[in-house]
């Protein structure tokens, strides 16, 4: 069973690296949200390492952006790709000892990120964005947000050692994950809220948040964190929104 997070192949063996922070923010506006997930590590092995990471997302997610930045020197942006001929680009890269950073769809609710050779002692962000169509409860005039962020069965039971033809020509092989337990940091949760009509409440069934209502003295704006300081979520983080009309044209 293979390791959520950060992870390198040193000595034949699969090690963790502990990432150095994590920031998530998610912007809702009415029925759509625009996630990015921002993760900070460093190399601290002697040698280049070819490490990899590996997180979900909402099933019904699309991913629009993803960079990384190496050392606050260079920038890295993605490029969308025929399968096939971005593994071959990254194997390339690799053998010819370059920095290649390879993203891909492991199933419908979970990518994996192949960030290449590290040299020793480099610090890395890698930031992805990701936008989704939020479900809408129209008797309530609800709208629920939900950040999977611990994989779980429907998360990522992933184990199947299936070909299918979706997967043709990538590298990075399907199987099922589990968090790291190292961590030296507090996860950076913002969400916040633009609506279209006024916000009449928000609530999380799953985590104690702290909200901020009235941002600027707009009743249709508001900002939401968590209120413990936590390294994981251990569930997925639901957060429900009540605004009226959201479903009417715009």
């Amino acid at each position: 069973m293979q390791i959520y997070g950060l992870c390198c192949v040193i000595e034949n063996k699969e090690t963790p690296i502990p990432l150095q922070n994590v920031v998530i923010e998610a912007n809702i506006v009415d029925m759509i949200t625009e996630v990015t997930i921002s993760q900070t590590y460093k190399n601290v092995e002697k040698d280049p390492i070819e490490a990899r990471y590996k997180f979900p997302i909402h099933e019904a997610a699309a991913v629009c952006g993803f960079e990384a930045d190496i050392d606050g020197q260079r920038k890295v942006k993605g490029v969308v790709k025929e399968a096939k001929k971005a593994a071959q680009e990254y194997t390339e890269a690799i053998e010819k000892g370059h920095g290649a950073y390879l993203l891909e769809s492991e199933s419908a609710d979970v990518f994996q990120c192949s960030i290449g050779n590290i040299t020793s002692g480099q610090t890395i962000v890698v930031k992805i964005t990701y936008v989704s169509e939020l479900k809408h409860d129209s008797e309530t005039e609800k709208i629920r947000f939900v950040l999977p962020t611990h994989i779980v069965p429907r998360y990522g039971s992933s184990t199947s050692t299936s070909t299918s033809s979706s997967n043709d020509g990538k590298i990075l092989e399907p199987d099922a994950v589990l968090y790291s337990k190292e961590a030296n940091f507090y996860l950076d949760l913002t969400v916040t809220c633009r609506m279209t009509s006024i916000i009449q409440s928000i609530e999380s069934p799953s985590h104690k948040i702290s909200t901020e209502m009235n941002i600027d003295e707009n009743p249709k704006i508001s900002k939401i964190t968590l209120a413990d300081q936590i390294t994981y979520l251990e569930k997925d983080f639901i957060l429900v929104v009540k605004s009226k009309d959201l479903d009417q044209p715009r």
